[in-house]
């Protein structure tokens, strides 16, 4: 039977993760250019459509079915929150509402084990943890929480008190160097603690 070349296939889930995250990522300019040209409305369907597109493109992965269902559902109650509330911050407010989510999951799995992070891990790995590997997980989600809650203040700061120009380039550049840098880096490190733990197993 045909085997995939291991770095194709991680070529293939780097272009896959790409696709999903480009909607989000040019989102904020999108609803800029679309305030400035057009107004409230534009703006707000333009968002709201990105944001939909994003997560449509994560039911692929059946794991994430369920998740991306609620978020789905969420959206839906945005839109209709939207509507009847015609006002510009509700546009710049979203991705302080989708940090807000992302730390309820993230904290929620930390006393509901697994924690976030160890599902990912053995999703990647394809193994089950050690007890110090599931740990480093735990710890880590708890890291991701807090990055969530400081983002989301960050958001909040721009959203009221910043240029809509200053609130496009933090949610739509500088959210997404952080995250790169802080994913990568606890990444890398991963790989080195997990492999010491086996070594030491």
């Amino acid at each position: 039977m045909y085997s995939m070349n291991p770095i194709k296939s991680r070529g293939m889930a780097i272009a896959a993760k790409t696709i999903e995250t480009a909607p989000l990522a040019v989102a904020p300019f999108v609803a800029y250019y679309m305030f400035t040209r057009s107004g409230y409305y534009a703006a707000f369907i333009a968002l709201v459509g990105l944001v939909s597109v994003s997560r449509v493109l994560l039911l692929r992965d059946r794991r994430l079915r369920m998740s991306v269902l609620r978020h789905m559902g969420l959206i839906g109650l945005y839109m209709i929150f939207g509507l009847v509330f015609p006002h510009i911050l509700v546009v710049k407010l979203l991705p302080a509402f989708i940090n807000l989510a992302l730390f309820i999951m993230f904290t929620n799995s930390i006393f509901h084990p697994p924690s976030i992070i160890e599902t990912f891990a053995e999703a990647m790995t394809k193994t089950r943890l050690g007890e110090d590997q599931v740990s480093y997980c735990r710890k880590v989600t708890a890291m991701w929480s807090v990055f969530f809650i400081l983002d989301l203040a960050l958001v909040v700061y721009v959203a009221l008190f910043r240029p809509m120009l200053d609130w496009a380039i933090v949610t739509g550049v500088i959210n997404y160097i952080l995250i790169a840098v802080l994913f990568l880096g606890e990444l890398a490190y991963r790989k080195v603690f997990f492999e010491s733990a086996r070594a030491k197993g």
